[in-house]
């Protein structure tokens, strides 16, 4: 069972932007009644607000999981 899914995507169009700007995209993936997506995402929101150039966004992955395999470059932390 994967209680966590942690997915930092950036995508070749994100890469030429990165590279131009210093911005980096995460999106984080987590599931409704996860006790480490509770435990987590506090940890995940204080390292993200400590940077200025990270844009940040979090998917519920019941209702995101197409956008999560429309990336070509991914990576899936899971943690059970």
């Amino acid at each position: 069972m994967i209680l966590l899914l942690l997915m930092l995507a950036i995508s070749s169009m994100s890469l030429a932007s990165t590279a131009l700007s210093d911005e980096v995209l995460v999106e984080y993936f987590y599931e409704d009644g996860c006790l480490k997506c509770q435990q987590t995402s506090p940890v995940i929101d204080s390292v993200i607000g400590s940077y200025d150039s990270i844009n940040y966004i979090n998917h519920n992955i019941a209702t995101s999981y197409n956008i999560m395999k429309g990336y070509g470059s991914t990576l899936f932390l899971l943690l059970s």
